[in-house]
């Protein structure tokens, strides 16, 4: 989830740098007027650092997550052993739907 979030942070930043600066060199363009008021850069600025800065809290925050998580079964959500997906009643389930 931090990756996209990081790469939405630099892609808006890379737009609000290169149409402020577009804007000043072709300023007769009509798509470019948006940046002509400072206030709309700097509003893509923040929502830029914003998702950046999510990006990082969520990356921080993802061994906590791991850490506090408990392992349960997925599809009646009793605790289970690490590194199982299904408790034993249900992988017997599962079984003899196969067979």
């Amino acid at each position: 989830m931090s990756k996209p979030l990081l790469t939405l942070g630099v892609l808006i930043l890379a737009f609000a740098v290169f149409g402020n600066i577009a804007h000043h060199f072709y300023p007769d363009f009509a798509v470019l007027d948006l940046f002509d008021d400072f206030q709309n850069s700097i509003y893509l600025a923040m929502a830029a650092g914003s998702a950046i800065v999510l990006s990082l809290l969520v990356r921080v925050l993802s061994p906590v997550k791991k850490a506090v998580s408990r392992n349960k079964c997925r599809k009646c959500g009793t605790p289970i052993p690490p590194g199982d997906l299904y408790c034993l009643s249900c992988v017997k389930k599962l079984q003899g739907r196969r067979q």
